[in-house]
């Protein structure tokens, strides 16, 4: 509500009455009336559709204009918070716009400029950090640097740096029980009432600095030789003689030995890690770049592209050229991107 305190608004019997086959909890704070509905089944047309009648009804009867935010849905009860700041996004999008009494908060993550929002980056970012490989995490961060630079679409912005944060911290308390300070730096700032959502670059910058530092600072000693390991393997896994055989090798240890220190470091097989490089890599070629297929697997070690094909395959479920046309839908200055050097 833009013009006044809906404390004392009977809102319950017209929110009910739309809302009837949902469970819904209610409640009020100045000019806002927060509503968590939840149930079986979510339709985002019928749910537009109810809102607005909702909407309509409030300024019928009070002759008060509303603007009405909704988040995404959640499964988890836990994300209860993350709905209300995305619904919290969408009525300030809204604001002022009598033609947008309804903002459904996805829609704003549909920027004009064609870039997509990282979402499997976000989740490697986890990962990542959740076995301390800080090499990946600065190559993750500088991804999301681009993005946020590139961006038109402001919303983009805060929500990513919002999901970088909790991501981190989520991350940093499963690898580490000693309490990092990363969530409670950053949120300060997302949450800032002047926030310059310019400087959101800066930002993410910053915090994977502190991140990285986190991360070495309270590194198990045994983690040191693990350290120079992936380092090894981030560096030389698009070489066409790259093996774990060649890896063992390296670090002088046979390859049960090694196979065996590999798993119980990082929760997982020595393979599986490194085809998920490989492949992240090559799902940001096939996103980003015109390059062709055969380029993009000799770009991560398959000197020929059917076998690349395969395994693309058989992890993803679609062929690479399925999966670019996935992406494809691209803005009109794709093309002077690419040429410039903007994969994004």
């Amino acid at each position: 509500c833009q013009e006044g305190n809906v404390e004392y608004i009977s809102y319950e019997p017209i929110v009910k009455d739309e809302l009837s086959g949902f469970e819904t909890y209610m409640m009020t704070y100045y000019k806002e009336l927060i509503l968590i509905a939840s149930g079986s089944d979510f339709d985002s047309c019928l749910l537009r559709e109810k809102s607005e009648q909702i909407v309509k009804d409030l300024e019928t009867d009070f002759h008060i204009h509303f603007t009405a935010g909704i988040g995404n849905v959640y499964h988890d009860i836990s994300s209860v918070c993350k709905s209300y700041f995305e619904a919290d996004i969408a009525v300030k999008s809204g604001e002022g716009k009598r033609d947008r009494c309804v903002v459904l908060f996805y829609e704003l993550l549909n920027p004009a400029d064609g870039i997509k929002y990282p979402e499997e980056e976000l989740d490697t970012l986890y990962s990542a950090i959740r076995s301390g490989d800080t090499e990946k995490i600065n190559w993750l961060m500088n991804v999301f640097v681009q993005i946020a630079n590139v961006a038109n679409n402001d919303t983009l912005k805060i929500c990513l740096f919002k999901d970088i944060i909790t991501i981190s911290d989520k991350a940093l308390q499963d690898w580490n029980s000693k309490p990092l300070k990363i969530k409670e730096k950053y949120s300060g700032i997302l949450y800032h009432p002047k926030l310059d959502i310019g400087r959101i670059p800066q930002f993410i910058t910053n915090l994977s600095r502190d991140l990285i530092d986190s991360i070495n600072e309270n590194k198990d000693p045994m983690d040191s030789n693990m350290d120079k390991i992936l380092t090894y393997i981030n560096r030389h896994y698009m070489d066409n003689d790259f093996s774990v055989n060649k890896l063992s090798d390296t670090f002088e240890m046979s390859i049960s030995n090694f196979s065996h220190y590999f798993k119980s470091r990082m929760d997982q097989t020595v393979s599986d890690y490194i085809n998920s490089i490989r492949f992240e890599k090559a799902k940001e070629l096939l996103r980003n770049t015109p390059l062709s297929i055969q380029e993009i697997a000799n770009q991560i070690g398959y000197v020929q592209a059917s076998g690349f094909m395969r395994k693309f395959k058989s992890m993803e479920g679609l062929t690479p050229g399925s999966y670019r046309k996935k992406f494809a839908d691209r803005s009109p200055d794709y093309e002077r991107k690419t040429e410039a050097g903007v994969y994004l």
